[in-house]
C-alpha cells in the first residue's frame, strides 16, 4: 500500500457486502481501488472523512435498469447515484439499442417501439447501431458519472431479422439471430434478455430462446427474462424458464419477479418452492424485484399482442375505429393463450396514468376516475387516451400484494432493481427510479424487519456482482473497485411517491464511484468517474 491515500473513510461501521456482520474500521482508497481495510491511526490521506455513527457499504448494483438511450442526454443519472447505485445493468426485458436492422422497415419498427416504450427520442444515428460495437463506442465517448453494463435484447435481435412477425424463425433466420447475439457477446454484453409478455418476444417459441442462450453460454453470460406471465399462469412461465436453464445450461435471472392480480395473490410461496427445488437440482436461477406494489409499463402493453404484429401505428389505427372496442375489451378481460392481461390484473380502478402528453387532464388519475370526469365508460376513456397519445402514454399498474412482495424479498436468491425508465424533467414516472434501494433499507429493513441490514446489502452488492460476472465489484476488499456508499442506517429512507416521483432520499451521506466522490449530501459534485463495463 502506498504511503498516502486519496481518501480515507475513518471510524465507520463497515458492511463489506458478504452478508457477514458489520465491523468498526477504516477503508482507504488510492486511485480507483480500495487499498486498505482495517483499523489504523497512522495512515496519511489527502481527504479524510469521518464515518462516525454511519455505515459504509459497497456501491449498490441495479440489476434491472432501462438506461439504454437516456444515457446520451443524462450521463449523470442522479436518480440512481443519489440512492447509492454505482453500477446499473440495462438492456433488460428484451429491449436494447442494438442491434437494429439494416432493413429500413424493421429498423423503423424497432425505433418506434423504443420511443413508445421509453417515452423518449432515439439518437439520430440509431441506424448505425447494427452491431453492439458502434453503440458501445458511442457510450465510451460520454463522460459518465455511473458505471453501466448492458444485456442484448432478444426483442431487438428478432426485430432486426424478422420484424414483429408472429411465426417461428426459419433456420436461416435463427442463424442470423445467433450471429447477432454472438456479436453482442464478443463486444462485451453481459448476456441476453427477453420480454416475453409483448411483441416480438411473445411470438418466440422456446427452442429459439434455447438456441440463442447456448450462444450466450459460450461467453459465460446470463439469461434474464420478463416471463410470459406473472399472474394466473406464473407457475407455467416459471417452469418454462427453469426448463430453458436446463436445456441451455445457462444461469437464469427472473426479472422483476412478482405475482400479479388479486385472485393470484399467495402464489409466491409455491413459486419460491419451485425455484428452491430447481436450485437443489443444480439449476442456477435467481430473481430480482422492486419494493413496490405497483408496476409501470407503457399503456399500450394493455392491448392483446396480436394487435401489435404490424407495429404501434397499426395498433392505433385499429383502436381508432370504435367498432373494435368491445371485441378488444373482451379479449383483455378474458385473455387466451396464457397472455398476461394487465386490465384483468388491475381493473380500471388500478390503472393510474403517469404520462400522456396529449391528454394532460388524465395524468395522475385512474382510468375509472378519468371516465367519471368525462362521463364516459372506462373502456372509452382508456382507448381515447391511447389513440390521442398515439400509444405513447405510461401507466402505473396496482396489482401486487404486500404479502407476496415481502415473501419474495425474504428469499436468499432475490436481488433488487429499479426497473426505472428515466423521463425528461417535469414529467412523471414511477418513484422506483428514485427510491428503490433506500426504500428497502428504510421501510423493509429498519421499520418492518423483513431483512437484516447486512443481508439486504449483500443482495444489493455481492450477489448481483457474482451473478452478472462483475468480478471486482460488490465487496469491500483490498484490490477491489472503490465503489462505496456511506449512509445513516437510522435515517435512510425514500421520499419519492406517485405525486412527487423525484423527491430526494434521506440518510445517504456520500457516494464514491471508481475512487471519486460523486455525491455528497444529495448533491452531484461534478466528478464523472463512471465507466462502460464490458465483460
Amino acid at each position: 500500500m502506498d504511503a498516502s491515500l486519496d481518501i480515507l473513510l475513518e471510524n465507520t461501521r463497515v458492511i463489506d457486502g458478504s452478508g457477514q456482520g458489520a465491523f468498526k474500521g477504516d477503508v482507504g482508497v488510492k486511485g480507483d481501488q480500495i487499498t486498505y481495510v482495517g483499523c489504523s491511526e497512522k495512515l496519511e490521506a489527502k481527504t479524510r472523512i469521518s464515518g462516525e455513527g454511519l455505515y459504509l457499504a459497497p456501491g449498490f448494483i441495479d440489476v434491472h435498469a432501462h438506461y439504454d438511450n437516456v444515457i446520451f442526454y443524462d450521463p449523470v443519472n442522479f436518480c440512481k447515484l443519489s440512492q447509492g447505485v454505482t453500477t446499473e445493468i440495462s438492456g433488460n426485458c428484451g429491449i436494447s439499442m442494438a442491434p437494429v436492422s439494416i432493413h429500413p422497415p424493421h429498423r423503423t419498427l424497432w425505433k418506434t417501439f423504443l420511443e413508445r416504450a421509453t417515452g423518449s427520442k432515439m439518437p439520430d444515428n440509431i441506424e448505425e447501431y447494427t452491431s453492439y460495437d458502434k453503440y458501445f463506442k458511442d457510450v465510451e465517448k460520454l463522460s459518465l458519472a455511473i458505471n453501466v453494463a448492458y444485456l442484448v435484447g432478444q426483442g431487438a435481435v428478432r426485430t432486426a431479422v424478422m420484424g414483429f412477425e408472429n411465426r417461428p424463425a426459419t433456420s436461416a433466420e435463427l442463424d442470423h439471430m445467433k450471429g447477432l447475439v454472438r456479436d453482442a457477446m464478443s463486444c462485451g454484453a453481459l448476456g441476453l434478455s427477453t420480454g416475453l409478455i409483448f411483441p416480438p418476444g411473445i411470438f418466440t417459441p422456446q427452442y429459439e430462446l434455447v438456441a440463442l442462450c447456448r450462444v450466450v453460454r459460450e461467453y459465460g453470460g446470463v439469461y434474464t427474462t420478463h416471463m410470459r406471465n406473472e399472474a394466473q399462469y406464473v407457475m407455467d412461465s416459471l417452469k418454462e424458464s427453469i426448463e430453458l436453464a436446463r436445456q441451455a445450461d445457462i444461469p437464469v435471472q427472473i426479472s422483476h419477479f412478482k405475482i400479479n392480480g388479486k385472485p393470484n395473490w399467495g402464489l409466491s410461496s409455491k413459486a419460491l418452492e419451485l425455484i428452491e427445488k430447481a436450485i437443489q437440482e443444480g439449476v442456477n436461477i435467481s430473481v430480482d424485484m422492486y419494493p413496490y406494489t405497483a408496476g409501470s409499463t407503457p399503456l399500450n402493453f394493455v392491448i392483446p399482442p396480436r394487435y401489435s404484429e404490424e407495429g404501434t401505428a397499426k395498433m392505433i389505427e385499429i383502436l381508432s375505429d370504435k367498432k373494435n372496442w368491445p371485441t378488444i375489451e373482451e379479449e383483455m378481460l378474458n385473455p387466451k393463450d396464457g397472455w398476461d392481461s394487465y386490465l384483468l390484473n388491475c381493473g380500471y380502478e388500478g390503472i393510474i396514468i403517469m404520462s400522456a402528453t396529449a391528454t394532460p387532464d388524465a395524468v395522475g388519475k385512474t382510468i375509472l376516475q378519468y371516465a367519471k370526469d368525462k362521463g364516459i365508460k372506462p373502456i372509452e376513456a382508456l382507448f381515447d387516451i391511447m389513440v390521442k397519445n398515439e400509444g405513447q402514454g405510461v401507466a402505473a399498474w396496482f396489482m401486487i400484494g404486500e404479502e407476496d412482495l415481502q415473501n419474495i424479498m425474504k428469499s436468499p436468491y432475490t436481488m433488487f432493481g429499479t426497473d426505472g425508465v428515466p423521463v425528461p424533467e417535469g414529467a412523471t414516472t414511477h418513484p422506483r427510479i428514485m427510491g428503490s434501494f433506500p426504500r428497502v433499507l428504510g421501510q423493509y429493513v429498519r421499520e418492518k424487519g423483513v431483512l437484516h441490514l447486512e443481508e439486504a446489502v449483500s443482495r444489493m452488492t455481492s450477489l448481483p456482482a457474482k451473478k452478472f460476472g462483475l468480478k471486482t465489484k460488490g465487496l469491500i476488499r483490498e484490490g477491489w473497485d472503490a465503489d462505496l456508499i456511506l449512509f445513516d442506517a437510522d435515517k435512510i429512507r425514500d421520499r419519492a411517491d406517485f405525486s412527487n416521483c423525484f423527491a430526494q432520499n434521506q440518510g445517504i451521506k456520500l457516494v464514491v464511484v471508481n475512487g471519486q466522490i460523486v455525491i455528497s449530501e444529495n448533491s452531484f459534485i461534478g466528478n464523472y468517474a463512471g465507466r462502460l463495463l464490458r465483460i
